[in-house]
């Protein structure tokens, strides 16, 4: 009994262990199985994003080239359109040969010129230098260039985006225009003549040129220096010309339209209501257009040039111009010993009680003064202020021409009363500048009870205080001559107000840069200072000028 028992269990005890044996196979295979399962799933999953991440990588690229040939075509147009611009900026079209210098419809069927040595043009080298060469139809040029047409040339050219340039040479002078391919003004005539047909022009052919046309006559054969040149210019059509200016150098003609007869200029016998009805002062171009104009240019004492280029230009409506320009030979500046000797002679002492004491440190305040004032840099802020008053006064009006007739009476001397003159126009000082600077006015010494007078009618177009003049008035008298009185010590004139020859514009002073009281008069054409000394014994619009064609 006890023997069975224990085989009993025994064998329960065996068949245990072998079903724990076979669970624990069960769960092993069913944890290998969920294993693989997992690694399964994530090896799809895996390749899923795989698949995706090649298939964004591909799109990526793709866009990155599409985009790099779209520049790359962008930047070859780009490219061609620029070299062709440069290619074709400027074409020679015509090199002819003129049988004279009229209008250029007298040349059209002029035959072409056998040799191009009539005409060159010069390239400047990027070395320093030039290089020359004859022209000849169909050259082209891309960069700034300087052409040349010997007596009785004429040349067409093509320059992109403006039309077409002629220049023409007449049978006696040359003909010199310099072109520039990356400039806004793009053109410069240098000496002779040239015009453009517009590419807007309907008319397009050389009659645009007729339209424009002009004569022009000069009161002198040569100009000098700190002098005052008076031109007459008769317009062919004026209903035709939109703009007209010009300069003397670098400064600015000022044109007067004359509304009167040919044959009435400034002379003693013209009415002055009829040849200045419209005294206009506009800086290099105007657009009141009469068919006889008057052009008036300062010229610079400070000039030592052997000649200096006269321009005149006149505008179409439509985008032509034309523009003739010469060579004008220049004096050389020589004080005026009439108008020195009468200045002297006119001198009238003040007795000294009349000067206020003089400060013992008067050179050191007068040098801190200098250096604070010319280290700032404010006498070009100065000057900035007051172009705008020499180059943009408003007409006069009808009603001042009465007054104007003492224009043609010599230049009053602009104070009561004075000591002497302690500094004449064109001298060369060094009070504020260590290598000299040009006097462009004239300095009467004199107290501060002196008073300062109109020298001629006017109208007074500013009254101000500034930093390097100190207290200033300037006189208006027409045809853009002015007059400024400066470093006075108190104003006895308002701006707008009319001025008869002797009204009382303020009183001596030593106002602004100034080692003493005087007053620095100037006489100026626009914004050009020039000598009054002359005018003093004679007015430059006394008579009528013995007037000389200049030729084309």
């Amino acid at each position: 009994m006890g023997s069975q028992a224990d085989n009993t269990l025994g064998r329960l005890a065996m068949h245990t262990a072998q079903s724990d044996k076979r669970s624990a196979r069960s769960k092993t295979a069913l944890a290998r199985a969920k294993r693989a399962k997992q690694r399964k799933r994530r090896g799809n999953s895996s390749g899923k994003r795989s698949a995706r991440n090649k298939t964004r990588a591909a799109y990526l690229s793709g866009a990155s080239l599409g985009l790099l040939l779209l520049v790359t075509a962008a930047g070859s147009v780009f490219l061609a359109f620029y070299l062709t611009r440069q290619m074709d900026f400027l074409v020679v079209r015509e090199i002819l040969i003129t049988n004279s210098a009229a209008a250029p419809s007298d040349a059209s069927g002029a035959a072409n010129a056998a040799s191009g040595s009539r005409a060159m043009i010069a390239l400047a080298l990027p070395g320093g230098g030039e290089m020359t060469f004859p022209l000849a139809a169909g050259n082209t040029c891309d960069r700034d260039c300087r052409i040349e047409l010997a007596p009785g040339v004429r040349a067409i050219f093509s320059i992109l985006g403006h039309g077409r340039l002629y220049a023409e040479s007449s049978l006696d002078a040359r003909t010199r225009v310099r072109v520039f391919a990356h400039k806004k003004d793009w053109w410069r005539l240098d000496e002779g003549r040239a015009w453009l047909i517009g590419s807007d022009d309907s008319v397009g052919d050389d009659r645009e040129l007729a339209r424009l046309r002009f004569d022009l006559e000069s009161d002198r054969e040569t100009i000098k220096a700190g002098g005052l040149l008076v031109l007459r210019l008769r317009t062919h059509n004026p209903e035709h010309v939109a703009r007209i200016g010009g300069a003397l150098g670098d400064a600015p003609l000022l044109f007067v339209p004359v509304d009167a007869p040919n044959d009435i200029s400034i002379s003693e016998n013209a009415d002055p209501a009829e040849i200045s009805a419209a005294l206009l002062a506009v800086p290099a171009v105007t657009t009141n257009i009469a068919t006889l104009m008057l052009a008036y240019a300062g010229v610079d004492c400070a000039l030592t040039n052997a000649d200096q280029r006269l321009a005149i230009w006149s505008f179409g409506h439509k985008g032509s111009w034309y523009m003739r320009s010469w060579r004008v030979p220049l004096e050389g500046f020589a004080p005026d010993p009439a108008g020195r000797s009468l200045l002297a002679r006119s001198a009238r002492p003040y007795p000294r009680s009349v000067y206020p004491p003089v400060p013992r440190d008067w050179w050191q305040r007068w040098i801190i003064k200098r250096d604070t004032i010319m280290e700032a840099s404010k006498s070009g802020k100065d000057w900035q202020r007051l172009e705008a008053v020499y180059t943009n006064a408003a007409p006069l009006g009808s009603d001042f021409t009465d007054e104007e007739r003492g224009l043609r009476e010599p230049l009053r001397i602009p104070i009561a009363r004075y000591d002497m003159v302690s500094s004449p126009y064109g001298v060369v000082r060094t009070l504020t500048v260590a290598n000299g600077s040009w006097h462009r006015g004239v300095d009467f010494a004199a107290p501060p009870i002196a008073e300062a007078r109109a020298p001629w009618p006017g109208m007074v177009v500013f009254a101000d205080t500034t930093i390097t003049s100190g207290n200033m008035v300037v006189v208006h008298h027409g045809f853009g001559i002015y007059s400024s009185f400066m470093h006075l010590s108190a104003f006895r004139a308002k701006p707008s107000a009319r001025l008869r020859t002797g009204d009382i514009v303020g009183l001596v002073g030593t106002t602004g840069l100034s080692t003493g009281p005087h007053l620095h008069y100037e006489l100026r054409a626009g914004n050009c200072a020039i000598d009054p000394t002359p005018y003093f014994v004679r007015s430059p619009f006394a008579r009528e000028p013995a007037w000389k064609m200049l030729q084309e």
